[in-house]
């Protein structure tokens, strides 16, 4: 199979968080079992490795999809003591976000710093840009079709193997630093 380091997807923008003095930080994760754990893995990681307790309201498992975003910003933001940045793990989630994030009236760094997941044509068109962890889809195309070539030809070498691949980090200006 062809997957990307999961746990390093949401380990690297959490520790970036919390370098920059964020102690209240949500994750959205999804219901698909292998990426959403992995993912969900690297976020408690981080706050571990930098002592950050883990507020239970803070991670939130919606469907991956635009409505899943959504619910997770109305939840998010219905808290007494909502988080102050969000990672959002999933191309179709990062866009419910959004759309709820405006719906609420939030600005963007200065109400909710918000880390998004795979490099949507929308990073760019949004201001500020968005901080995004991304998916190298070309690469992971490539490996797929060599992959896939080589067991068509019999080759049978490694099986079943798995091809894990790096995310790539932006940091962008929708991230706010705290005191």
């Amino acid at each position: 199979g062809i997957v990307v380091d999961n746990i390093e997807a949401a380990y690297i923008p959490t520790k970036r968080l919390i370098e920059m003095g964020h102690r209240k930080i949500a994750i959205v994760y999804g219901d698909d079992m292998y990426t959403c754990f992995g993912r969900l893995d690297g976020y408690k990681k981080a706050l571990a490795e930098y002592k950050v307790r883990l507020n239970d309201n803070y991670v939130c498992r919606q469907p991956y999809t635009m409505q899943g975003g959504i619910r997770a910003i109305d939840w998010l933001f219905g808290l007494p003591d909502p988080p102050t940045a969000v990672i959002v793990t999933s191309y179709d989630m990062t866009l419910g976000a959004f759309v709820q994030i405006n719906a609420h009236n939030l600005k963007i760094p200065e109400d909710i710093s918000i880390i998004g997941f795979d490099n949507l044509p929308l990073a760019e068109a949004i201001s500020p840009e968005l901080s995004l962890v991304e998916q190298p889809m070309e690469e992971m195309g490539i490996s797929a079709a060599k992959l896939l070539l080589k067991r068509m030809s019999g080759d049978d070498k490694n099986f079943p193997e798995i091809v894990i691949h790096k995310t790539k980090w932006h940091m962008k200006g929708n991230v706010k630093q705290r005191q």
